[in-house]
């Protein structure tokens, strides 16, 4: 969200693509008895997340000019000026705690969460101390630093550093990862000047042969990641 609205002048929010039908209900229908009486083009529908972000003066002078009342978030009171905020894609389970029903839905997914089995692969580090900056830059958490190996997480991936080093080995080392915003990850690794400062070589995304866009990242030790959009699930 933040790599994505830095340098818009106006600023934007979390959305998804409306993937649901959407219906119209009958006019005058009391609680009860509404009924379908039309479709509505879900087409070009985003339905708005939080966080949302904005430049400063640009959002306090919206929030000063609507009415609390009849705006339902920041990004209704920025359009209300006559600005139009970016939409940057969200997350399925980045919902609104609104209604009985989401409190339920967020106690379960709360409760099934770090049950699940996970793989880590051991990458290989040459310069240990190096690897572990340059894995941080690059957007990683670094979950723990213990002797010769670190943890590191991005979202619900992750992987352990190991400080080994055979050039046979590590060059023939290839990591997959998707994001949900590929071209976002990339413009914000390539202001950063990354490739530069750890003389690494990192190719923008590209459309390839097989369907799917991504991008390559090298990292000091000669490791292969391919990092690839994230395919939307019907």
């Amino acid at each position: 969200m933040i790599d994505a609205c830095a340098d818009d002048e106006v600023g934007g929010l979390l959305a998804l693509p409306v993937a649901d039908t959407l219906k119209q209900q009958d006019e005058g229908a009391s609680a009860g008895t509404e009924r379908a009486a039309g479709l509505v083009d879900r087409n070009g529908k985003w339905a708005a997340q939080t966080p949302q972000m904005f430049r400063l003066a640009l959002l306090q002078r919206a929030l000063a000019a609507v009415d609390a009342a009849s705006t339902t978030d920041e990004a209704a009171a920025v359009q209300a000026l006559g600005h139009q905020p970016r939409l940057v894609r969200g997350d399925y389970e980045n919902f609104k705690v609104t209604w009985p029903g989401d409190f339920e839905l967020a106690e379960r997914l709360l409760a099934t969460a770090g049950r699940h089995a996970e793989i880590r692969a051991f990458v290989p580090a040459q310069d240990f101390a190096l690897s572990q900056a340059f894995y941080a830059d690059l957007g990683f958490t670094r979950e723990f630093a213990q002797g010769d190996l670190a943890g590191f997480r991005l979202g619900t991936t992750a992987f352990l550093l190991q400080n080994f080093h055979v050039p046979e080995h590590s060059s023939n080392f290839v990591m997959y990862l998707t994001l949900a915003d590929l071209d976002a990850f990339w413009r914000r690794i390539d202001r950063e000047g990354l490739a530069q400062r750890y003389g690494v070589r990192i190719e923008p995304p590209e459309q390839r042969a097989w369907g799917r866009i991504d991008m390559t990242v090298t990292d000091p030790s000669g490791v292969l990641w391919r990092i690839a959009q994230r395919l939307e699930t019907a």
